[in-house]
């Protein structure tokens, strides 16, 4: 799987398909999101499937100047 890196932020946990669906966007552009700990995305996959994703948690990695984030993911097909 894998995602397109058009993701749209949602104020808060989507409980259906159609609501996340409504969210994500459908045009595929490239979008820079600050991750942080809990952030909700809905984004479509490359299967067209709909995708949440919560980050729970986020750190960051001075060895790599990079993010660590621990997520958690709801597919919709």
């Amino acid at each position: 799987m894998i995602f397109y890196l058009g993701m749209a932020t949602v104020p808060r946990e989507p409980s259906t398909a159609q609501e996340c669906d409504k969210a994500a966007p459908s045009d595929k552009k490239t979008r820079v999101v600050e991750p942080r700990a809990g952030l909700w995305l809905c984004t479509r996959t490359d299967d067209d499937a709909l995708a949440l994703v919560e980050i729970r948690t986020v750190t960051f990695d001075p060895r790599s100047s990079g993010f660590q984030a621990d997520l958690w993911l709801t597919l919709w097909r």
